[in-house]
């Protein structure tokens, strides 16, 4: 009888595993055709070190790493894909996101049977988690890929912490825990937020003494913030640059908006999201996202008030041994660092949800497993609503990160005053050509952004396309006003050009030469000056 009810489990836990694969494709599998996208550029097919070979990847630990190679593993990952596609295809890239998000995915389903015991439960969590809305963005954006390694590595790493709580052997203890700390280090090589591991590795110990207080003991604790303090000293190692800058930030006071208003406000964005994504976005600054202008405001005393009602939930379920409280507290928790507490570049992206959504998987699927013992029928026709709802939502949002265009354009129908939005348009529609749509877009951003020195390059540059080299002209003389460098100079020179001003450019592509020798546009321009000038001299009457 034991052998039937194992090959049943079996099954289903297969089935279950199946039809998750099944979700995720179904939701995702079109972003394998599309391109690279935003900051893919930076991060990817302009980086020289995402086309590293892989024998090559203990320099990425070399000291003085920073900027777009500081976070290791996801480097390795990039190179890895390269490798395979000998080159920088898309589609590959796209395709090895799916499979990192499935990784997780699965991964997420295993952490949750085992703390919910059933396997429908589990399957909802992971569902739920497989096709949320907020976090399609780390899945069909590559350069979403540090919050799918991250995911992967601490719900892996919390899988193993868990599975080490259980051991009743030091054996089997010191081996689980082996395996979470070495997935805790690849966590970290992915992204500093892994910072906040030895947290949610103590809301798990917490939820184990809460259900078998009798399997408590000191050395459980002293593993636990042994293994805390070695995850928090690596962080040091990894990132100390980048927490160096941070601080220094901090001090500075340069953040984005008064304290604690705008902790307060992000915070509860983001767990909004979570409760009702109907609205998404790529940018969210600036009029992306209302920023508060004092330290303390009706919205974000409201704000604050649903943080308050969050982690007292959150504790009150804890303490009466439910994983809906290890839940909340998660997710909460591990937006913590990307909340503003420290001044964070991004205002909010929506990517950095991807990790606290596992929390807020686990409140629905302890939901479920409450509900289902009760009212069955009820609990599986809402589980099956919930994730066929926030399905067909996520399968509307992914298109929006097709190309660029597409991209852009979905971002200013939600956040119409987005001037970052409007200029990254503008470049889109102008590396396709369009060049009238792109002038245009130019124009907008300018409105929202007077005096943008990128929007007034942009703009510009379209009319020095178009053949308006007077305007162009009167552009780069307001533009050397703001900025003195060698693509204002470049637009100068052009523009001078092109009205047959011809010792003007000259003298325009001289400056940019002496700043940049080896600029392509600087000497085309002084190349066609000279020869637009031997034209011009007369010819010798014995020739």
């Amino acid at each position: 009888m034991t052998g039937r009810t194992e090959s049943l489990q079996g099954r289903s836990v297969a089935t279950a595993l199946l039809t998750l694969a099944a979700l995720v494709a179904l939701v995702y599998g079109s972003s394998v055709s599309y391109e690279f996208v935003f900051d893919d550029g930076l991060l990817v097919t302009e980086n020289p070190v995402s086309s590293w070979s892989l024998e090559r990847t203990p320099d990425l630990f070399a000291s003085g790493m920073t900027g777009v190679t500081y976070r290791p593993v996801r480097m390795v990952s990039y190179m890895l894909d390269h490798a395979l596609a000998g080159g920088h295809e898309a589609w590959v890239f796209h395709l090895s996101n799916l499979l990192w998000h499935l990784a997780t995915v699965l991964t997420v389903f295993g952490l949750a049977r085992a703390l919910l015991g059933g396997i429908l439960a589990a399957w909802l969590t992971a569902a739920v988690f497989a096709v949320h809305p907020l976090g399609s963005e780390a899945v069909v954006y590559v350069s979403g890929r540090r919050d799918l390694l991250l995911g992967l590595f601490s719900t892996g790493s919390l899988w193993c912490f868990w599975r080490s709580l259980a051991a009743w052997t030091w054996r089997r203890r010191l081996g689980t825990g082996g395996a979470a700390f070495l997935l805790a280090l690849l966590a970290l090589g992915s992204k500093e937020i892994a910072i906040v591991l030895p947290v949610l590795a103590a809301l798990l110990a917490v939820l184990h003494w809460r259900r078998h207080p009798e399997a408590f003991s000191v050395g459980h604790s002293l593993w636990l913030l042994a293994g805390g303090a070695a995850v928090i000293a690596c962080v040091g190692l990894l990132y100390e640059a980048e927490l160096r800058r941070g601080f220094a930030s901090l001090l500075a006071d340069r953040g984005l908006a008064p304290q604690p208003a705008l902790t307060f406000l992000v915070l509860a964005h983001y767990l909004g999201k979570m409760i009702w994504p109907q609205t998404l976005q790529a940018d969210y600054r600036p009029f992306g996202f209302t920023l508060p202008e004092a330290s303390l405001d009706g919205p974000s005393l409201l704000a604050a008030f649903f943080l308050i009602v969050w982690v007292v939930s959150g504790l009150w379920l804890l303490w009466r041994g439910r994983v809906a409280g290890v839940g909340l507290l998660w997710a909460l928790v591990a937006l913590l660092p990307v909340g503003q507490l420290l001044p964070y570049g991004e205002l909010i992206a929506e990517h950095n949800s991807y990790l606290p959504l596992v929390g807020f998987s686990l409140v629905v699927g302890d939901g479920f497993q409450a509900l289902r013992i009760r009212r069955r029928k009820l609990a599986c026709g809402m589980a099956m609503l919930l994730v066929a709802g926030l399905g067909l939502r996520s399968m509307a949002r992914v298109p929006d990160w097709a190309n660029d265009v597409a991209l852009w354009t979905a971002t200013l129908e939600v956040a119409p005053r987005a001037a970052r939005s409007q200029h990254n348009l503008a470049v889109a529609l102008a590396i396709q050509g369009k060049l009238l749509e792109a002038h245009e877009a130019f124009s907008a951003a300018l409105e929202l952004s007077p005096g943008d020195p990128d929007v007034l390059l942009g703009l510009g540059s379209m009319e020095e396309r178009l053949g308006d080299h007077v305007a162009a002209e009167a552009i780069a003389h307001q533009l050397l006003t703001i900025r003195s460098d060698v693509e204002a100079m470049t637009l100068l020179g052009w523009a001078q050009l092109g009205q047959g001003k011809l010792e003007q450019a000259r003298g325009a592509f001289t400056l940019v030469l002496q700043v940049d020798p080896e600029a392509i546009e600087g000497r085309r321009g002084m190349e066609l000056v000279k020869l637009r000038s031997l034209r011009r001299q007369p010819r010798n009457p014995r020739e």
